[in-house]
């Protein structure tokens, strides 16, 4: 059996998007710290990726692009970041996407009680005439 046959076509895509994507935010930090990145060997680059490939593996890759970026943005120390930095930054994003969502669920329910109850006021007014 290929492997192809036997993880699906369409894992190993995943697969591949998200290595690419660990690929494009290393890059990226290679860009942004250049004085620390310049010093690693090659030996050094593939145990990194490889590295940042385990630790990431169950992070989108739009939500670790996006952690990346606000790393870059707000860093103010600039060292080159630990795995775990970026993985606060994505548990940090997803808590305050929830929390979003959540309150945009309240309003939206407290929206629907309004137009109920303006309903009921504007039948209630056109009654009494």
């Amino acid at each position: 059996m290929s492997n192809i046959t036997k993880y699906g076509k369409e894992n190993i895509t995943a697969a591949c998007d998200k290595n690419k994507a660990i690929s494009a935010a290393l890059l990226k930090l290679s860009l942004a710290y250049p004085a620390q990145s310049r010093s690693f060997s090659p030996e050094e680059v593939r145990a990194l990726t490889m590295l940042w490939n385990e630790a990431f593996e169950d992070i989108e890759p739009d939500m670790l692009h996006e952690a990346v970026r606000r790393f870059i943005a707000e860093d103010r120390k600039g060292f080159f970041p630990s795995p775990g930095q970026i993985r606060g930054i994505v548990e940090d994003t997803a808590k305050n996407n929830y929390v979003e969502k959540l309150i945009m669920a309240a309003a939206m329910r407290s929206m629907a009680n309004i137009s109920v109850i303006s309903k009921r006021i504007l039948r209630l007014s056109f009654a009494s005439l």
